[in-house]
């Protein structure tokens, strides 16, 4: 199963939003994009490397070597400080998601600073936090070990093509990540996470709506990256239910599209392999 979740600004009629799809050029845009040259899709991954060792902590964010430097104490305080507010905007993840997610062996990429999971791990059997930054991992780790969670593993992820990820999982969570990528690349790195997923596997992806880029105007999805995440993100697409279709492989069902309403802008969508 897999969910994906998303804020839209606004109700549009589907038949409109795929009338749209097919007369805006949106495949053919991104073609173009994907076509440049190998060595963008190189910039772009070493780009994100960078860009995401920027921890979100409300209105600014801040550089993981800097809280690597902090003593146990104040990396306690940090933390709890950064629930509160992770609290007010993402605490209906928790409480809907571990309900799902009990007792199942999860997978996280791109787990940030380890809130969803930290929070969640209470209630699955093991979480498997994994990352392209191994400073991201360290701190999880550290903030794991002082909270005295045990049922927790950590994987450096070198190669997201080609990661062997060393054991099956029933359950695979992915708070944004896999949009900051040209959509052949982040299908092709699902492609690679669905061998370790077991059949009637539960999947929860968040993405940012195609409501959210209609918005600012149907802008690049470089210049999408800048509107969302920053001016050092490289690149941010947008996902609705056909894309989606699109993204998984054949042997996936998308259970439902969830629309959140309040100040968040992401788009939540549950999924079930066979």
């Amino acid at each position: 199963m897999i969910i994906i979740t998303t804020v839209s600004y606004a109700k549009i009629i589907e038949n409109k939003i795929l009338n749209e799809l097919s007369c805006n050029n949106i495949k053919i845009f991104s073609i173009l994009n994907y076509k440049k040259d190998s060595l963008n899709k190189k910039y772009i991954l070493k780009k994100n490397k960078e860009k995401w060792k920027q921890l979100p902590t409300g209105n600014h964010r801040i550089h993981v070597s800097e809280i690597l430097r902090y003593s146990d104490n104040k990396l306690l305080n940090f933390f709890f400080n950064q629930k509160i507010l992770w609290d007010k905007i993402e605490k209906w993840e928790i409480e809907r998601y571990s309900k799902i997610l009990a007792g199942k062996n999860v997978l996280e990429i791109g787990p940030g600073f380890g809130y969803h999971g930290i929070e969640m791990a209470k209630f699955v059997k093991k979480w498997t936090f994994a990352d392209i930054n191994r400073e991201n991992l360290i701190i999880i780790k550290r903030l794991c070990e002082l909270l005295n969670i045990k049922n927790v593993d950590f994987q450096y992820i070198e190669n997201i093509f080609t990661h062997n990820y060393k054991e099956t999982f029933s359950a695979f969570y992915a708070h944004g990540v896999l949009l900051n990528i040209p959509f052949d690349m982040a299908k092709k790195e699902f492609e690679n996470i669905d061998n370790f997923l077991e059949s009637k596997s539960f999947l929860m992806f968040l993405m940012y709506p195609r409501e959210r880029w209609e918005a600012y105007g149907k802008p690049s999805f470089e210049e999408f990256g800048k509107l969302t995440d920053g001016e050092d993100t490289p690149w941010v697409e947008y996902y609705d239910f056909e894309k989606m279709k699109d993204f998984l492989p054949k042997n996936y069902k998308i259970i439902n599209e969830m629309k959140l309403n309040g100040v968040m802008k992401e788009k939540t969508f549950p999924i079930q392999n066979n």
